[in-house]
């Protein structure tokens, strides 16, 4: 996946230093981001991912546009909270999220990129792989790798 274009509107964690509106497009491979302490630098890493936002993060009227490259196909994911919350998914200019809501959004990142939540948390650093027991960390390195090792573990037990 790549990045191209993030828009922020009303970000709450953007109030502090009075920015209302924020369109970051990612032009080289590495970026950096400067800001003096609560500024918002790690809120708005953390909104650097095609999951819905919760409407606790803006100001009513905010909104969030995230778009990105995947596999040959543009994607532009949305999440506004004007009167409520509403968000779409648009992939090649066709409308996935019919019903607007978080849950299919949710699951539509899911298919789509191949992420849900346990992976985010971990990418995202709220979930730490170092402190994760033996067996959670098996299986995550399991889970990334692509394999299915059931066959091979079973036999590895047969053999103990």
């Amino acid at each position: 996946m790549i990045i191209t274009r993030v828009v922020m509107h009303l970000f709450k964690r953007f109030s502090l230093p009075g920015i209302k509106h924020l369109e970051f497009n990612p032009s080289e491979i590495y970026q950096i981001i400067l800001g003096t302490n609560g500024s918002g630098k790690s809120s708005f890493l953390k909104e650097l991912t095609p999951f819905p936002t919760h409407s606790k993060r803006f100001h009513k009227g905010g909104y969030k546009i995230f778009e990105c490259v995947h596999k040959g196909s543009k994607y532009v994911l949305t999440s506004s909270f004007e009167n409520g919350s509403k968000y779409t998914f648009v992939k090649d200019g066709q409308v996935l999220n019919n019903a607007g809501n978080a849950k299919v959004q949710t699951e539509l990142v899911t298919r789509h990129f191949g992420i849900d939540n346990q992976i985010q948390s971990v990418l995202l650093g709220t979930t730490r792989f170092t402190q994760l027991n033996a067996l959670a960390r098996r299986d995550w390195l399991m889970r990334l790798s692509g394999n299915n090792y059931d066959y091979a573990l079973h036999v590895h037990q047969l053999l103990k």
